[in-house]
C-alpha cells in the first residue's frame, strides 16, 4: 500500500495526533512500543514497521490490521519485498553471531557461505508458499539462491561468484547488525528472523532445519553456554 506524500509526517500539534508513526525498535519491543504508539494515532493514522524483521502482526494486534504499514528502508514495499529483506537478513545476521566472524570473512569461507545458501533457500521456499513474489536478493534471483541452497550446482556456482565478488568492496571487519548488537552485550533479534521464517514453514509444511539449527546455536551463544566460534556452522551436519 502506498501512502500519499502528504501523509509521511502529519501531526495534530493540538492534539499531539500523529498521521503517521514509525516503529523502529528491535523486534522483541514491538509488543510494548505499538501501545505506548497507539494512544497518539490520528483516527485515520498509519503505524509503520521499519524494522529489520516482519512485526506486522504483532503491530495489528494493538492498532488493527488497516492501520498496519511495512517497509524496507530504501522504499515502501508489497510483501515480495519484505520477505526478500528477511531472506537477505537471515543469511547474515545470526551466522555472524554464531561464528563471531565479519562478513567479508564468512563469504570467504565456503563452508559457511554454502550453509547461508541452505538459510536461504529455506526461507525462500517458504515465502513463495506464503504466496509472496520475491525481488532479487543480493542482485541475485530468488530461484539462484534457493536451488544453490538445494545443491544445484550451476546455482551454487553462480551463487559463489556473487558472494566473492562482493568481497573487499567496504571494510572488511563490518558486521551484520545482528553480530554488532552480539559485541556490544545486546540481546539478538534471532527469535524474529530465523525463528521466524521456522514458525512460517510450520504453516505451510516446509521444514526450515538449517535456521532452526541456526536458532538453538545463536541462543546458546547468547547465554555464553558457547563461545562464537565458526565451527559451530563448519562442522554442522544437517541431515
Amino acid at each position: 500500500m502506498q501512502l500519499a506524500s502528504h501523509h509521511w509526517l502529519h501531526v495534530d500539534a493540538g492534539f499531539g495526533q500523529a498521521g503517521l508513526a514509525f516503529v523502529c525498535t528491535k523486534s522483541y519491543d514491538t509488543h510494548s512500543a505499538a501501545p505506548m504508539i497507539r494512544q497518539y494515532l490520528a483516527p485515520g493514522g498509519y503505524v509503520v514497521s521499519l524494522q529489520n524483521c516482519m512485526n506486522e502482526a504483532t503491530i495489528a494486534e494493538v492498532v488493527g490490521r488497516g492501520k498496519t504499514m511495512g517497509c524496507i528502508a530504501s522504499n515502501i514495499g508489497v510483501g515480495g519485498e519484505r520477505w526478500s529483506k528477511l531472506v537477505a537478513n537471515t543469511l547474515a545476521n545470526g551466522v555472524s553471531v554464531c561464528t563471531g566472524l565479519p562478513g567479508a570473512q564468512i563469504a570467504q569461507n565456503e563452508a559457511i557461505r554454502h550453509f547461508q545458501a541452505r538459510l536461504g533457500s529455506e526461507a525462500i521456499r517458504i515465502g513463495q508458499a506464503r504466496g509472496y513474489r520475491l525481488e532479487e536478493i543480493d542482485h541475485l534471483p530468488p530461484g539462484t539462491i534457493a536451488r544453490a541452497g538445494e545443491g544445484d550446482a550451476a546455482a551454487l556456482k553462480t551463487y559463489d561468484e556473487r558472494r566473492l565478488s562482493r568481497v573487499g568492496r567496504g571494510s572488511l571487519d563490518q558486521r551484520p547488525s545482528m553480530g554488532q548488537d552480539m559485541a556490544k552485550g545486546r540481546r539478538t533479534e534471532i527469535e524474529y528472523l530465523n525463528g521466524f521464517v521456522v514458525r512460517e514453514g510450520e504453516q505451510v509444511g516446509i521444514p526450515a532445519r538449517a535456521n532452526g539449527r541456526l536458532v538453538v546455536i545463536v541462543k546458546r551463544v547468547e547465554r555464553g553456554e558457547l563461545k562464537q566460534d565458526p565451527r559451530h556452522i563448519t562442522e554442522l551436519r544437517l541431515n
